[in-house]
């Protein structure tokens, strides 16, 4: 998926489910390069448990349970 096309649907995925902005990078970090929750914790300067965290809430958020589901949520998008 090109980076344009990226943001565009982690923007409207942003909007539908009310993430907040830093979900919103913590998404894009995901979707763009297939970082860990450790590794995307350190592009961020943040713990690994709180990526978890953000993690949580948007699978809250989205009612999914999984990354496989997250992803099946960005390109069905």
């Amino acid at each position: 998926m090109e980076m344009d096309t990226l943001k565009l649907t982690v923007y409207h995925l942003q909007e539908k489910y009310k993430l907040t902005p830093r979900e919103k990078e913590v998404l894009i970090l995901l979707a763009k390069t297939g970082l860990d929750n450790k590794q995307i914790g350190h592009e961020l300067c943040i713990s690994e448990k709180t990526v978890k965290n953000h993690f949580g809430n948007m699978f809250s958020k989205m009612n999914i349970k999984s990354t496989r589901q997250l992803f099946s949520l960005i390109i069905n998008q």
